[in-house]
C-alpha cells in the first residue's frame, strides 16, 4: 500500500548506497598484446531530506573491449598503452519523493520515463610507465588521453566526454617469510579538471597478505588514508572471485574534514585469461 511504501521510504532517507560490479571475461594474452572483453557498472543512489526530501540517482555502464600493449625500455623501464572501444550507457537524475511515489504506485512507468538516459560509444587511450631501478618503483599513468567523446555524440542526447586523468605514484614490497608488506603512495588526478582541494588528491596505502595459488596476494589486509581520511579493509581471493570489504570515507564537501561521509564498499570481481 502506500502507506507502507511511505514509511518504508521515510526509514531510508538519510542513507547512501554504492555498488560496483567488474567484469572481464575471456581474456587472451599473445606475447607482449592482452585483448579482453570487459563489463563493468556502477550503482548509486542517495537518500537525503533538504527542505524537501529526494533522491539522486546514478548508474553508470561500459561495456566493450580492451587491447593493451606493453614494452620495456632497457632492464628497468615499462611502457604500456591500452586502448578501448566501448559503449557507454549512463542513468542520472534528482527525483523528488512525489516522483518516487508516483512511479512506485504507476504500472505504466518506465524507468526512462523517470530518470535521464545518456548513450555514447568511445575510443579511449591510456599509457603508463614503471620505473624499477630497485626495490622501489615509480609510477605515471594518463588516462583518457585528450579527453574521451562520444563518437556519435551529434545523435540524440550523448553521454558525457570523459575527463583526461594523470595521476603519479610510488610502491615499495618488503618479503616477510610467506606474507608480503606493499607501502604505495599517489598523487590521482593531477590535473584535476573538477578543482578538488588537492589534499583530497593525495592517498597513502599499505597491505599486508600473501598468496597460495594466484599471481596477486589471496588473502590480507588493507589500510591507509584516502581523501584525508583513514580507510581499512580486507579482502580474499576465492579463484573464480575476488571479495573485498572495505571501511572509508568520501569528502561531500570541498576540503578533508569539512562534510565527511562514512562507507562500506563490499566489492566482488572476476577475470578469466587464457
Amino acid at each position: 500500500t502506500a502507506i507502507s511504501l511511505l514509511k518504508k521510504f521515510s526509514e531510508s532517507f538519510g542513507k547512501r548506497v554504492y555498488g560496483r560490479l567488474q567484469l572481464s571475461p575471456g581474456g587472451l594474452r599473445m606475447g607482449n598484446v592482452d585483448i579482453a572483453p570487459f563489463f563493468a557498472t556502477s550503482n548509486f543512489i542517495d537518500l537525503h531530506t533538504p527542505t524537501v526530501p529526494e533522491v539522486q540517482f546514478e548508474s553508470d555502464t561500459y561495456f566493450g573491449v580492451a587491447v593493451a600493449y606493453s614494452h620495456m625500455l632497457g632492464k628497468s623501464t615499462h611502457l604500456a598503452f591500452n586502448l578501448r572501444g566501448f559503449r557507454r550507457s549512463l542513468f542520472a537524475s534528482n527525483l523528488g519523493f512525489s516522483d518516487v511515489m508516483g512511479f512506485l504506485d504507476s504500472s505504466d512507468l518506465e524507468l526512462d520515463d523517470l530518470v535521464e538516459r545518456r548513450e555514447g560509444s568511445y575510443w579511449a587511450l591510456d599509457s603508463g610507465l614503471i620505473y624499477q631501478p630497485g626495490d622501489w618503483r615509480y609510477g605515471v599513468l594518463l588516462e583518457n588521453i585528450g579527453w574521451a567523446a562520444p563518437t556519435d555524440g551529434e545523435a540524440g542526447n550523448p553521454a558525457p566526454a570523459i575527463p583526461q586523468s594523470l595521476s603519479l605514484g610510488v610502491y615499495r614490497q618488503y618479503e616477510l617469510g610467506s606474507w608480503t608488506w606493499d607501502f604505495a603512495f599517489d598523487f590521482q588526478d593531477v590535473i584535476n579538471p573538477k578543482d578538488y582541494d588537492y589534499l583530497r588528491l593525495l592517498h597513502f596505502g599499505t597491505e599486508l597478505g600473501r598468496k597460495w595459488y594466484s599471481y596477486d596476494n589471496d588473502v590480507g589486509l588493507v589500510m591507509g588514508i584516502n581523501e584525508g581520511y583513514f580507510v581499512g579493509g580486507a579482502y580474499i581471493d576465492l579463484w573464480l572471485v575476488r571479495l573485498d570489504v572495505t571501511n572509508y570515507t568520501v569528502e561531500l564537501a570541498e576540503y578533508p574534514g569539512q562534510r565527511g561521509d562514512r562507507r562500506w564498499a563490499i566489492s566482488a570481481r572476476t577475470v578469466s585469461s587464457f
